[in-house]
């Protein structure tokens, strides 16, 4: 997603937090504290240290977010990550190659 949005001024990525606590037991909590986040720069920074193993603080509010998205997600039939869904309404299940986002993405 970095390298596309870093190059590609058309095309946009909604990010929704959706937890597998199943097989990511921290996972729930993890995204409760990026959503706290005000500054997006430093939510997208915290994602960085959650996908490198690092440590992240604990969430800093009290939020539904997380639980919304999984509603949502759930009622979507989704029950993977990451799935991307494009603005034709197409979903894709699994890690997308950038070429192959923007080809998805940019597809009438």
């Amino acid at each position: 997603m970095k390298q596309i949005v870093a190059t590609r001024d058309d095309i946009v990525f909604y990010i929704k937090m959706f937890p597998l606590t199943t097989i990511h037991p921290e996972a729930y909590g993890k995204s409760a504290a990026v959503l706290c986040q005000e500054d997006n720069t430093k939510a997208l920074a915290m994602l960085d240290d959650i996908f490198a193993k690092k440590p992240i603080p604990a969430a800093t509010c009290k939020t539904t977010a997380v639980d919304e998205s999984i509603r949502v997600g759930r009622g979507l039939g989704i029950s993977s990550t990451p799935t991307l869904i494009f603005q034709s309404g197409k979903v894709a299940s699994g890690a997308l190659k950038a070429n192959e986002i923007v080809a998805r993405a940019t597809e009438k």
